[in-house]
Order: structure tokens, then sequence, then C-alpha cells
């Protein structure tokens, strides 16, 4: 075109244009997915009450939200606490032709019961990892039910998270939507695993008592602090949806 005399203005809009397809830009030039990490919290920081009570901590508007990002994504990851607790479906509601995502369970020991929502074959595919201390007989059974058990090593955490990731690129997932919990938030951060946040602030106070949006990230100076970048704001009903990047 510049030979032919047109004038060529290139790279307008760049950024914006890659984040259109960042998932598999992601995955295409590190062989990894894209991680959001998404928050539900209170005002001061808190994603359940100390009872472990968190439904809902955002309305229904935000709820509405979250589904309509659950079908953006690949894969939907939650920790075995979170599973226990709320005894999620981790599927897509009210989101027209939507598909649903590959459920991924992260629990170290596979507490989690087989008649739980997460392994319902209507709700799509389930992937659990896990690590040598899981029972040989649980194993058998989910997969019997159809449901992937994949073994790791362990780590002082639990299951090497860091392995769970790279893991879902060979199930060609280029997109993954980690929704809980602390501890999951935490080990995910601390792997530096974490591209985007989405963070959904509820105008609620839950005190000291109750449980904290992201476990113990070991960070001794401010100058160590994980930063999130080029942040946008919104409202999203009675919510506020703020969204950055960490990479």
């Amino acid at each position: 075109l510049r030979r032919a005399g047109v004038e060529v203005v290139a790279g307008v809009l760049s950024a914006q244009a890659e984040r259109l397809n960042e998932g598999y830009n992601k995955f295409i030039t590190t062989g990894l997915p894209l991680v959001t990490l998404k928050l539900a919290t209170t005002l001061d920081g808190r994603i359940a009450t100390a009872s472990g009570e968190s439904k809902y901590i955002t309305g229904k508007e935000a709820r509405g939200e979250v589904h309509k990002r659950r079908a953006r994504v690949d894969a939907i990851m939650v920790g075995s606490g979170t599973a226990l607790e709320d005894n999620p479906s981790l599927n897509v509601r009210g989101v027209k032709g939507a598909v649903n995502p590959v459920r991924v369970l992260v629990d170290t020991r596979f507490r989690t019961p087989l008649d739980f929502k997460i392994f319902n074959k209507r709700g799509g595919r389930t992937i659990v990892y896990t690590t040598k201390r899981a029972s040989a007989k649980k194993i058998k059974e989910a997969r019997a039910l159809g449901v992937t058990v994949v073994e790791l090593a362990k780590t002082k955490e639990g299951v090497s998270i860091k392995r769970v990731v790279r893991d879902l690129a060979k199930h060609g997932i280029t997109s993954v939507m980690v929704e809980g919990g602390a501890a999951l938030a935490a080990s995910l951060l601390k792997g530096d695993l974490i591209d985007r946040l989405s963070l959904f602030i509820a105008p609620k106070i839950l005190g000291g008592d109750s449980i904290e949006t992201v476990g113990a990230l070991d960070i001794k100076a401010l100058k160590n602090a994980i930063e999130v970048k080029s942040m946008k704001a919104r409202k999203v009903g009675a919510d506020i949806l703020i969204e950055g990047y960490i990479k």
C-alpha cells in the first residue's frame, strides 16, 4: 500500500484489538490459558460470614453478569472449600444459546461428594485435580461417572496449581474463570498465574470475624504488593464491578 502511495497508519487501538481475542492470543503465544480471578466481596473485603455463608453477597444484576461471563470462558475453577460450602452447579443460567463451560475442581483429598451438583452430567464436563491423598476407590467411582480425574504432585498448599493450569491447556482450554475461594485465589496469585481481575463489590460490611477475600500471600513490604493495572469501574445494579489486569 505504501509503495502505491497510500498512507498507512499501523497499530491503531492495538491493545484493544488484542483484548478482543486475548484468551486465544495467550494460549497460542504461551501455551497457557488466560486466567481471570472473579471475586464477589463486601466493602471491607470479605467473601462470607464467619459461619461460611456467602449466598448471596452481590445482587441479582451482578449474578446475571457473572453468568454472561461464564458463557464466554472455556472453564470455571473452584477449590474444595467452595465446593463443599456452596455445592455450586457452575453452569450458565439465563443466557440464551450459551454452552456450559468445563467445571474444574481442585481438591487435594477429593473430599467433595460425588452426588454434588458439580458432577451432574447435565451441567457439562467436569475435571478434578487431586493428589495421591485421594481415595483410589473414589477416583475409580468418579471416572465411572464420566468425570476426568487428574492426579498431580502435592505441594505444601495442596495440589500444584501451576501444574493444574498447564494441564488445562492440554485439554484445549484457552480461558478459565476462577470463582473461589480465598486459598485458591492466594495460590494462583502467589504462582503469578492470574491475568485478569473481575471484582464485584457489594455495599455491605461483615467485619473482621468473617472470611477474607484472598488468603495469605506472605507479602512483607508494600513495594511487593500485587498491582492491578488498566482498571475500570462501573455499577452493576447496587454493586460495583472493578476490572483490571495483573499481567
